[in-house]
């Protein structure tokens, strides 16, 4: 498995909405991944294709911002 150069925790904190947005919005629309589910759907995605915390950040919020 490919190391990534950066933590969960960094991802987290750099992202532009926090677990209780995404949990709101989840609830709205039905969709069933929990944040934690999300966060290493991301981070696996990025591993997978050697992605950089930027790239993560990126994902993260393309993705919130779709099932918002």
């Amino acid at each position: 498995m490919k190391k990534l150069y950066f933590t969960k925790d960094q991802l987290i904190n750099n992202i532009n909405f926090t677990e209780d947005d995404y949990n709101k919005a989840t609830e709205s629309n039905g969709a069933n991944a929990s944040f934690a589910e999300f966060i290493e759907g991301v981070m696996d995605a990025c591993r997978e294709c050697d992605g950089t915390l930027a790239d993560a950040i990126f994902q993260a919020e393309d993705a919130f911002e779709k099932i918002k």
